[in-house]
């Protein structure tokens, strides 16, 4: 009996001629010795012609995406979240057979999202470099800014690293239970309340801070948004005011120029105060506020204890306080953190005696 190439104790065929036993022990034994090397001869041989494919060359991206579409149907998504410059070359996004929407998420809507995607929609978002879980975050602080999600949503959330050029992380949550990305969809029952763009453009704002810092030093600063009647009674100017004055006109914070004087006026101690049309109210604002916040974590510093207290002492307001030491941004609604975003990354050093204000 003879073993295959395949290995085993398959006969393939009866051995019979007219050699003596001694030449048949041998033959057998060289035999069974080739048919033993000829297998790991051939499976070494195939592990070196098989090459793993490249995941910088679109396939991880394409997988990420299939399987974040399968994943959608079996939970019974509302929605899948791609991250559009991620997205790799001849990839076909048709939303229109899909049972749930498909959002695009993009800075430049005219480079980013595809010609050919149908039927998709697009959120867009701040060009600032964040991590994977922090582009999920301020898409999610996006799209609950516009409305476009409610408690109960089932999401699904497709991000990566600009520097890897891939997508490579999936994310299932639900709108309500999720606490890391997203604690509450609040924001987007106070942005209704305010013109159109003013919440994303000061939440811009903060994260371009946080990133860039001033002249190279890093920045922290609060943006407090809501109705003046509301707020005067817990606001006082801790410097003469750099925006009184001037016309309404030349403080609208939808206005480029204006988040440039912002940005210089970035340095100075207290808070900017912007009415809910988006108005520049005053800078260097010393927030008076005597509410007590809840649930903050232990070892934030008197500028994020300010800004969960403005925001418990007037409930239609919300606050964005940028950290000097952390560079992360956080986002506050009645008295708590709604959203952490951690942007840039440089880690700036607080500056000394300015640690508790962090």
């Amino acid at each position: 009996m003879c073993y295959s190439e395949l290995g085993g104790s398959q006969p393939i065929m009866a051995a019979s001629n007219a050699h003596s036993s001694s030449s048949s022990r041998t033959s057998r034994s060289k035999g069974k010795e080739a048919s033993r090397e000829t297998p790991r001869a051939k499976k070494g041989g195939s592990k070196q012609a098989k090459h793993p494919p490249s995941l910088n060359d679109g396939f991880l991206s394409h997988m990420v995406i299939d399987n974040a579409f399968a994943m959608a149907e079996r939970v019974g998504a509302r929605a899948v979240f791609v991250s559009a410059d991620l997205l790799p070359p001849m990839r076909t996004l048709d939303a229109s057979k899909r049972p749930f929407d498909i959002y695009l998420v993009a800075h430049d809507l005219g480079q980013l999202v595809p010609p050919d995607a149908r039927a998709c929609k697009v959120l867009k978002v701040p060009n600032i470099p964040v991590g994977r879980v922090g582009k999920i975050k301020v898409a999610m602080v996006m799209a609950a800014s516009r409305n476009l999600l409610k408690v109960g949503d089932r999401l699904v959330c497709v991000s990566g690293l600009p520097e890897a050029n891939m997508l490579d992380t999936i994310m299932v949550m639900q709108v309500g239970t999720e606490t890391e990305v997203l604690t509450t969809t609040e924001i987007g029952d106070f942005a209704k309340k305010m013109k159109a763009g003013v919440f994303d453009t000061v939440l811009e704002l903060a994260l371009e801070l946080a990133n860039e810092g001033r002249e190279g030093k890093p920045v922290g600063t609060i943006f407090v948004v809501g109705d003046m009647r509301a707020l005067k009674e817990h606001v006082r100017q801790l410097v003469l005011n750099p925006f009184k004055g001037y016309a309404e006109r030349e403080r609208q914070i939808l206005d480029p120029s204006v988040r440039g004087t912002i940005k210089e006026f970035s340095t100075i101690d207290g808070a900017f105060i912007i009415d809910t049309r988006g108005i520049v109210q005053s800078a260097g604002t010393y927030l008076d506020a005597q509410a007590a916040p809840t649930d903050l974590p232990p070892g934030l510093g008197a500028r994020h204890l300010s800004a969960a207290s403005i925001t418990a002492a007037v409930p239609g307001c919300i606050a964005i306080a940028v950290s000097e030491s952390t560079n992360e941004v956080r986002v506050f609604r009645h008295g708590r953190i709604v959203s952490e975003i951690e942007a840039g990354t440089h880690q700036p050093t607080p500056r000394e005696g300015e640690q508790g204000s962090a």
